[in-house]
Order: C-alpha cells, then structure tokens, then sequence
C-alpha cells in the first residue's frame, strides 16, 4: 500500500512538469494559471508554448507588451499593432473597419495570407489578455491584390506585367490570334 503512494507521489512531479505532463493534463494547468484552454483547439506542442510564456505574458496582462507576445507566439510572419487612439483624428474616420469604432479598439495587421484556423487562436488568446472594454480586430494582410483593366490601385496593390496564357504546349492566347 505504501509502495503505491510513493510511487504515485514521485510520479506527480512529471504530471506537472509541463514538458513532461500528458497531454490531456496541459488544459488543467492552464486553468490553474487562469487562462482557458479547450482541449483539442490548440496542438499540445502550442499549449506547451504558451504555458512556458505564461507567466511572463500574465504579468503583463492588458498591456500592448501582452497581446504583442501572445500574437509572436503564433504569428512568424511580420505583424503591426495599431491603437485607433494613438492614430491622428483626421485619418480614422474614413477607416473604422480596419481600425475599429472607439478609442479603445486596436487591430493587429497581419503580413499574411488569411487563416481562419489562425485567427480563432488569435481570438481565442487575446481576448484572454487583453482589458476588460477593449475590442480587437485581426486584419489579414496580402502581398498584393490583383487587378485587372477596370479597377484601381488600392493601399496593398501592384500593377503586374501582362503575361501570355497558354492552352497546351504550343498554342498561346497572345491577345492576337486564339
């Protein structure tokens, strides 16, 4: 009987370990440092992430330095965090869809291809990390929207080089002839 209970005892150091603990343990210490995990939502290899720089972020909780560390743990693209009451007056009117309705909006650009499985994380994190009234917005950024010969040139836009389609290996669509 007692053998068992040392044994259980000595083993309870691995189970709080967060390297070392089982993966359906992860969600449980979470909970224990206030953060809210569903198990499932994030691979066990990201929950160990973020419970390595939990304590670190937690001490910054509702700071700029918090959502900017939470965002880096799971965005490797370049990212930018723009708060709509440090913006001049003159230039949100026009933007309130990127940049938000209130002063105590924010948006976190993102140099990015659109991920919906990103941006619920993102959601999921964020809102664990940041002040009670403020409302976050998460803006996907392309490299460069295409156009064609009726549009015009928006903030993230290229004009790219006419090119000649093809339709096998030697019939090409230059505009001329089919």
């Amino acid at each position: 009987l007692y053998q068992d209970l040392d044994e259980k005892i000595d083993r309870l150091a691995q189970i709080v370990d967060i390297d070392t603990a089982p993966d359906d343990a992860l969600p449980v210490l979470a909970s224990w440092m206030g953060l809210s995990l569903e198990p499932g939502f994030l691979s066990p290899e990201e929950m160990r992430l973020l419970l390595k720089n939990a304590y670190g972020l937690l001490t910054k909780k509702g700071t700029r330095e918090a959502i900017e560390g939470v965002v880096r743990l799971f965005v490797k693209e370049e990212f930018f965090i723009v708060e709509r009451n440090l913006l001049p007056p003159g230039q949100t009117q026009s933007m309130d869809s990127i940049y938000g309705e209130t002063p105590y909006d924010f948006s976190v650009l993102i140099n990015a291809h659109p991920d919906e499985y990103l941006l619920a994380k993102l959601q999921m994190l964020v809102n664990q990390f940041k002040p009670v009234r403020v409302r976050v917005n998460f803006v996907f950024l392309k490299a460069c929207d295409g156009l064609d010969a009726f549009t015009y040139l928006g903030v993230n836009s290229t004009v790219s080089g006419s090119s000649t389609g093809a339709l096998d290996q030697t019939n090409q669509l230059d505009g001329l002839t089919f």
